[in-house]
C-alpha cells in the first residue's frame, strides 16, 4: 500500500520533454484505438502505429512500433508530441524514422531486451528514465485477450484493453473483462498495471484479486471512455487497489516501477524544446536535484529479535519484543510489538524508537518510558491492514508517517511470528519451500529480505536457502501461504544466502538486481506493490 493523493496531478514532477512529463497524468487512450492510427510529422503522413511494447511490472511503454515503408521501427512513446482521433504527431523527419532500430519478427522472444529499448531512445535523442530488467513485457496487441487467472490457476477474466498515456510513456490501466470463478457479472474493471504478475508458463496473467475486492471497484462505462482520463477517477482506481500512481506528487516511480521519493531523478534528462525548430542542436540536458538516498542499517533475523529483551537508555530491562508487523508490499516494518513490564497489555511501538547494533544482546528503547506504557494496546485480533491504527502509533510517539495514508489499507501485512510459519508456492500451487526467516532493520523500519528455504532443486542440493526481496511474494489463497513468481530456473542461478551477502550493501543490492527489484538503500526508493 502506498500513499495516494487525489490532488497528485497538480503536484507531479514537471520536466520538459517530448509530449510532456513522464510523471504527469495525461490523456489516456485505449491501446486498441491507438494501434492503426496514422503517424504524421510537419510534412504529412510518414507511417502508422502498429503496436506498443509494454512492461506491466513498471508500467512503462518501452517503445512503440511504427510501420513505415515496409519496416517496423521502434520509437519511444515520448517522441509523439500530440494525438487526435485521426493521427499522432511525431517530432522527427522521415529519414530519422527510417534509420531507427528495426523490430524483426525474431525479436518477439526478446521483448524484455533493455539494450534494444535503449538504442531506440538514444536514436531519437531521448534519455531513459528507467534502468534494470523487465519481467512482465508484452506487445499490447498480444496482451489484449490474454487470460487472467487467480493464484489457484482458475480463470477470473481476460484483458479487454490497455489504457495508454502517451504523454507520460506509461501504461496507466489494464481493463479486465470479468468472468470465470468470480461470478461478478459482465463488467469492465479498470485496474492498475501492476495488479498483475506473469504466470509461470508466461501464457496468462495472475492476480490476487477476489470477488470481495471487485465489489465496489471502479467500473468502466463502455460508452464513456473519457472517464479514464479523469485524474479523480484514476486516483480512485489506484487507491482502491492500494497502488501508487506514477503522477503522484508524494512519490515518483523509480527505474522498474518502484516508488521513489518526491525528489527528481539525479540523472540529467535530454529533452526537446517543442517551440524551436526541430533539429539536433535543440537537444539540451536538464540537470535535476539528486534523489535522496536510502540507508542500509543493521539487519537482523526476526527469529533472533522475537523474545529479545528491551532495555532503556540506562541498560535496565523494561520488557520484551514479542512481534513485528511487516508489510511485504512496501518492505516496511509498520510497528513493533512489545510487552513492557507493568503495562499489563502488549503495546505497539514505532520502529524508529528501537535500536539494535550488531553485537547488542538487547534492543534499546530510545523513547519516553511513560509513552511506552501508555502506547496503543495490541492484540492478535487487531486489523493488521489498518493504517489508521498505525498512524495512531506513530502520532503517540510524535513521529511522522509520510510513507502511508491513514485513510488507506496496507495490502500485504503479516506478523513476523506468522511469516516464519508460512509455506511458499508458485502460481500453479506447487510447493517452492517455506519461510525460514525475515531480515529486519528495526531503526530504519525496513524488512529488506525474506529468507526462503527452497524445496530440493535438481542437481543443486547443497544449499537451497535464498534471500529474496519482500515484494517477490504475493498473498496465497489462504493466510498461511505466500506465492512467488520466481521459478526453478531463476532459483537455480540465484545467489545462495549467507550472512555476508545481506549485510554488505553492495552485495545485497546485487541480489535485488538479480530479481529485477530496486534496492531502497541505493536510490531512496520504496518497494512497489506486492510481487512486482
Amino acid at each position: 500500500m502506498k500513499r495516494i493523493s487525489v490532488l497528485c496531478a497538480a503536484v507531479a514532477l514537471v520536466v520538459t520533454g517530448a509530449y510532456g512529463a513522464e510523471n504527469q497524468f495525461g490523456k489516456i487512450e485505449p491501446a486498441k484505438d491507438l494501434m492503426g492510427r496514422a503517424v504524421h510529422n510537419s510534412q504529412g503522413k510518414i507511417g502508422d502505429i502498429k503496436d506498443f511494447v509494454v512492461d506491466l511490472e513498471s508500467g512503462r511503454i518501452l517503445y512503440s512500433l511504427v510501420s513505415s515503408d515496409g519496416k517496423l521501427i521502434a520509437v519511444p512513446a515520448q517522441e509523439f508530441s500530440s494525438s487526435s482521433e485521426s493521427k499522432v504527431v511525431l517530432e522527427a523527419d522521415k529519414a530519422k524514422l527510417a534509420d531507427g532500430p528495426q523490430f524483426e519478427d525474431s525479436r518477439n522472444a526478446k521483448l524484455s531486451d533493455t539494450d534494444f529499448a535503449k538504442r531506440a531512445h538514444q536514436h531519437f535523442g531521448q534519455s531513459l528514465a528507467w534502468e534494470g530488467t523487465f519481467n512482465n513485457v508484452h506487445k499490447a496487441s498480444e496482451l489484449i485477450g490474454m487470460n487472467v487467472n487467480n493464484v489457484s490457476d482458475q480463470k477470473i477474466g481476460d484483458v479487454k484493453n490497455v489504457g495508454i498515456d502517451l504523454q507520460a510513456g506509461r501504461v496507466t490501466y489494464v481493463i479486465l473483462g470479468s468472468g470465470g470463478v468470480l461470478g461478478v457479472g459482465d463488467k469492465l474493471y479498470v485496474m492498475p498495471h501492476n495488479a498483475f504478475t506473469l504466470s509461470s508458463d508466461k501464457k496468462s496473467l495472475v492476480s490476487g484479486i477476489d470477488k470481495q475486492k471487485l465489489e465496489g471497484a471502479p467500473v468502466l462505462n463502455e460508452k464513456n471512455w473519457s472517464q479514464i482520463s479523469d485524474p479523480r477517477f484514476a486516483a480512485r482506481v489506484y487507491q482502491h487497489y492500494g497502488k501508487q500512481p506514477y503522477w503522484s506528487g508524494s512519490a515518483q516511480l523509480a527505474p522498474t516501477g518502484r516508488e521513489q521519493s518526491a525528489t527528481p531523478n539525479s540523472q540529467g534528462r535530454i529533452s526537446r524544446n517543442r517551440n524551436r525548430d526541430n533539429d539536433d542542436s535543440d537537444l539540451r540536458v536538464r540537470q535535476q536535484t539528486p534523489a535522496v538516498t536510502g540507508e542500509f542499517g543493521n539487519v537482523e533475523g526476526a527469529r533472533r529479535l522475537l523474545g529479545m529483551n528491551v532495555e532503556n537508555s540506562r541498560g535496565e530491562n523494561i520488557g520484551k519484543l514479542s512481534d513485528i508487523a511487516i508489510d511485504l508490499e512496501s518492505g516496511r516494518v509498520i510497528y513493533a510489538v512489545a510487552n513492557p513490564k507493568g503495562a499489563g497489555n502488549a503495546k505497539a511501538i514505532s520502529p524508529a524508537s528501537l535500536v539494535l547494533r550488531a553485537n547488542d544482546k538487547a534492543i534499546r528503547f530510545t523513547g519516553n518510558e511513560e509513552k511506552l506504557k501508555n502506547a496503543p494496546n495490541f492484540n492478535r485480533n487487531n486489523d493488521l491492514t489498518s493504517s489508521e491504527y498505525a498512524a495512531r502509533v506513530y502520532s503517540h510517539f510524535g513521529e511522522q508517517h509520510s510513507w502511508f495514508d491513514a485513510n488507506d489499507k496496507f495490502g500485504h501485512v503479516h506478523l513476523a511470528s506468522d511469516l516464519l510459519k508460512m509455506k511458499v508456492q508458485n502460481s500453479q500451487d506447487q510447493n517452492v519451500g517455506q519461510v525460514q526467516n525475515v531480515m529486519v532493520d528495526l531503526q530504519k523500519g525496513r524488512a529488506p529480505f525474506v529468507i526462503l528455504n527452497a524445496a530440493p532443486i535438481v542437481g543443486r542440493g547443497e544449499n537451497n536457502v535464498f534471500a529474496l526481496p519482500p515484494n517477490a511474494f504475493t498473498m496465497g489463497k489462504d493466510q498461511n501461504t505466500l506465492v512467488t513468481g520466481v521459478d526453478k530456473a531463476k532459483l537455480e542461478g540465484a545467489p545462495r544466502f549467507n550472512r555476508e551477502n545481506i549485510s554488505n550493501p553492495n552485495q545485497a543490492a546485487e541480489i535485488y538486481r538479480y530479481y529485477g527489484k530496486q534496492a531502497y538503500w541505493t536510490t531512496g526508493t520504496d518497494l512497489a506493490p506486492t510481487g512486482r
